[in-house]
């Protein structure tokens, strides 16, 4: 995990300053599960492009003295590979959509497998399908995007499986919050799920009970969704199941919850992210 500590030149470059933020985002880190070892903290100025291509300590070193540590793209470059499957079913959670020379073009994140140009396509939840026509990457057109690339990726319409569906219906159809799957094995699309739950902080120190609702930010979406059942609470240590289901949670607790979606079904699948985070 990289926190990116951004403005440092607002406090003068103050060590006191950094040291405060790192701890308290720290304590907030660790508390929800990430260990202290993975923890990177790098004090930038984006405005000034202080320490983020070029160490501050190498190119404005009586600025920050204290620093000797990498700057951001340093951090990045000292990262593993992360192990991708180019051959795993694509997904690709789309950011946003435009139209361009009369196509629409949706812009995402290959987060699993590998889409090329030709490729038939699932577009999720409303499981239309259309052939991939260009690929762009940075405005290069390719033959194909691997896993971790952000793609735009133009179709053809007149591929669309349902006739009645128009190209201003996709329109419709295709936003942000949408998933492009591979054909052959599309992600899960439901209203109804079942997820580990951490509760990192409850307002005016309420509870959380059936019935609770919150905003839900998976991938792409935000959405309304409401508890329907919490069927265990999970040991903090030992990670054991309770057997009575509990009548309510609390802040810094543990559990195995039950929601529902309050609109319409959206895509779900651990192929692309299973994490999300819950806004009361």
């Amino acid at each position: 995990m990289i926190v990116v500590v951004n403005k440092m030149d607002s406090c003068g470059w103050s060590k006191d300053r950094f040291e405060s933020i790192t701890k308290d985002i720290s304590d907030y880190l660790i508390d929800i599960g990430f260990g202290k070892k993975v923890l990177y903290f790098v004090p930038i100025s984006s405005s000034l492009g202080l320490n983020i291509t070029e160490s501050i300590s190498l190119s404005h070193g009586q600025l920050c003295p204290w620093y000797t540590g990498h700057c951001l793209f340093g951090v990045f470059n000292s990262m593993k590979k992360i192990k991708r499957n180019p051959k795993s079913p694509l997904c690709v959670p789309v950011f946003t959509t435009y139209n361009e020379d009369g196509g629409l073009t949706a812009v995402g994140k290959v987060e699993s497998g590998t889409v090329s140009v030709g490729d038939t396509v699932t577009i999720l939840p409303s499981h239309q399908t259309a052939t991939v026509t260009h690929l762009l990457i940075d405005d290069v057109s390719v033959h194909h995007a691997l896993c971790g690339e952000i793609v735009s990726i133009c179709f053809d319409f007149t591929t669309i499986t349902s006739s009645s569906d128009s190209e201003y219906l996709m329109e419709r159809k295709l936003t942000s919050g949408c998933v492009i799957c591979s054909h052959d094995a599309p992600c899960f699309v439901a209203k109804k799920f079942k997820a580990q739950v951490y509760v990192c902080d409850l307002p005016n120190h309420t509870i959380l009970t059936i019935g609770y609702c919150a905003m839900l930010h998976i991938h792409n979406v935000v959405v309304e969704c409401e508890v329907l059942k919490i069927p265990h609470k999970i040991h903090p240590t030992t990670h054991q199941i309770s057997k009575a289901p509990p009548k309510w949670l609390k802040s810094k607790d543990l559990a195995v919850v039950d929601f529902e979606i309050k609109a319409n079904p959206i895509p779900l699948g651990v192929s692309f992210q299973s994490s999300f985070i819950l806004y009361m």
